[in-house]
């Protein structure tokens, strides 16, 4: 990744984003998974640890609806400019969407018709959450690797 002569910002590669918001979180979603399959395996038949592992197939279904929002997330978010000396910046608001959009998008949508819209909306963050947390780590191995192009702005 080179730095531009005119004003040192870059665009980073949009289906490399998207790609790795989208595999982060749906490796967040496997995690996830699995320490529902823990809860359910440990716990009795009544708390908030048993609720959690009643939810492994929901967990599944929302963590792929998740997985598609990260996606578009890290596409879209590979159009705004980033300073390639603190990628951190970029990377960390990144994040913020990844946890959240699809989320807030999620409850926004089934909160009106489902009863349940809410625990919809709070298992999916659950997923992106992890998802984002994932993102954070494997973005700037990827870009120290140089595996993401950039274009110079």
């Amino acid at each position: 990744m080179q730095k531009s002569a005119r004003s040192g910002k870059v665009l980073y590669g949009r289906l490399a984003a998207g790609f790795a918001a989208a595999a982060s979180t749906a490796v967040g979603t496997v995690v996830v998974i699995g320490l529902s399959l823990v809860a359910r395996a440990t716990s009795g038949m009544s708390g908030l640890w048993w609720m959690f592992g009643v939810l492994t197939s929901s967990f599944a279904v929302l963590g792929g609806i998740a997985a598609v929002g990260a996606f578009l997330t890290g596409f879209v978010r590979a159009g705004y400019v980033a300073d390639p000396a603190a990628p951190a910046r970029w990377s960390a608001m990144t994040a913020l969407f990844i946890a959240f959009a699809t989320p807030v998008a999620l409850y926004i949508v089934t909160g009106p018709w489902l009863t349940n819209g809410l625990i919809v909306a709070v298992s999916t963050l659950l997923c992106s959450a992890a998802g984002a947390l994932i993102f954070l780590l494997v973005w700037p191995l990827l870009l120290q690797a140089g595996a993401v192009s950039s274009i110079d702005v």
